[in-house]
């Protein structure tokens, strides 16, 4: 890719920085991340107060009476909670239709969580991949953590190639902690066969959400009558169609296709977020992830 990426994540370091300096009150999204981002089969260690960024439904009322103060319970893991945001940098990503490609869609969305993880004062690693790792970071906090994830994720250099998600997952289990949570982002086309095989391993070790970024085409074709160049996300064969001609088929077939995808990380036990690159991604996440602690 040559094109410098249009991805606003400048000014989550520079957030970032200044709430290091300062400690503000926490953002929204730092603290939906510290009241959903936990793990599954946490350990109850007591009680602590109820502030306004803690999600309401984990108020316990019978405490709460008792003591005629709000409390919410605490677990072991709000200590220190590790992260690990992994990113397909393949040439499918390098795609779009709208004003990003779905590869600077992908990188914005991944900043917005390294930032609400590392101004909760979290532990976050992050690794950019296609057919293997292309750049990755060890697990640690702070603003320099976030500076190297927007320096390599900003770099044009490092996005190309196929996406192997089976190699992915063996390098996380290789150096990540048991109970640590994986986001995977990805758009999770031109999978090979059996691709899914070893999220089975991944899921059981780790709390797995998987984010499927798509543009707008990868579900349908223009409305307008013309002839478009199709090409293969990892072959690179061309195809020259007639849309009109196939519109109809092409949409149902794309969805056909995503649907089987996602329904195949579920079963997997890996909740899932689609997203497509002509809409906001705030909302839907916010949304996504308050529906993962119920």
């Amino acid at each position: 890719m040559t094109r410098k990426l249009n991805a606003r994540i400048l000014p989550l370091l520079s957030k970032l920085e200044y709430a290091a300096a300062h400690k503000p009150k926490r953002s929204w999204q730092a603290g939906i991340y510290r009241s959903l981002f936990k793990g599954k089969g946490m350990e109850f260690d007591g009680y602590r107060t109820y502030n306004s960024d803690d999600d309401a439904n984990l108020i316990d009322w019978k405490a709460s009476v008792r003591t005629q103060e709000t409390l919410v319970k605490q677990y072991v893991e709000e200590r220190n909670v590790i992260s690990y945001v992994l990113v397909d940098v393949s040439q499918s990503m390098v795609f779009g239709s709208t004003e990003q490609l779905k590869c600077e869609y992908a990188a914005e969305l991944a900043g917005a969580l390294a930032y609400a993880i590392l101004e909760s004062d979290d532990t976050m690693g992050f690794g950019l991949f296609a057919n293997g790792p292309v750049f990755t970071q060890r697990l640690g906090k702070g603003p320099t953590q976030m500076y190297v994830f927007a320096k390599a994720i900003l770099n044009p250099d490092n996005y190309g190639g196929v996406f192997n998600l089976g190699n992915a997952a063996n390098l996380l289990q290789s150096f990540l902690p048991p109970r640590a949570t994986v986001i995977l982002i990805s758009d999770f086309l031109g999978m090979p066969d059996n691709w899914d095989r070893p999220l089975s391993v991944l899921a059981q070790k780790y709390d797995v959400a998987a984010v499927m970024v798509l543009d707008p085409r990868d579900l349908a074709l223009p409305q307008e009558a013309m002839q478009v160049v199709l090409s293969h996300p990892v072959s690179g064969e061309q195809l020259l169609v007639d849309t009109a001609a196939i519109r109809q088929q092409y949409s149902q077939e794309a969805g056909a296709i995503i649907d089987h995808t996602a329904e195949r990380l579920k079963r997997k036990g890996i909740d899932v977020l689609r997203l497509t690159t002509d809409k906001p991604f705030e909302r839907p996440m916010r949304k996504f992830f308050l529906g993962r602690s119920h």
